[in-house]
């Protein structure tokens, strides 16, 4: 049921006009997991990738659930969002995942990625990576 095509294109020219492209649930697009150097490229043009908290806990299926985990444990992902269209169909898991991605990834990952980041974007401010570790330079 999808249809994919590479956006690459359409990013340089919305990241040349200073737009800050967010592309969602990516670990639920077939082709991106499957391929992931296409995300890659993405990346390289400023793109920020937002995983669906559902995703997380499995509720799209094992594939989406493992390419979710494998996007925010490489720091591709910097937003975790709800992606809930009502109260009945389909609730939020928002709750869940922020609990979940606490516990296997801690809870300073977790605050980035599911209200750090999110609140960024409503402020227009630009988006802190999706890892929190920092590199520490040893000194000979």
């Amino acid at each position: 049921h999808q249809v994919f095509f590479d956006i690459e294109p359409m990013l340089r020219e919305l990241v040349s006009i200073d737009v800050k492209p967010i592309i969602s649930h990516v670990e639920r697009i077939t082709a991106l997991v499957k391929e992931p150097n296409i995300l890659l490229k993405w990346l390289g043009h400023s793109v920020n990738l937002q995983i669906t908290a559902s995703s997380l806990l499995g509720g799209f299926g094992i594939e989406a659930e493992r390419a979710a985990w494998n996007f925010l444990n490489s720091g591709w992902a910097k937003l975790v969002a709800s992606d809930s269209h009502d109260l009945n169909s389909r609730k939020s898991a928002m709750k869940a995942a922020y609990n979940l991605i606490t516990k296997k990834l801690g809870k300073d990952l977790a605050n980035r990625v599911c209200i750090e980041n999110p609140l960024r974007v409503i402020e227009a401010l630009d988006i802190l990576p999706g890892s929190v570790f920092v590199k520490q330079e040893v000194n000979p």
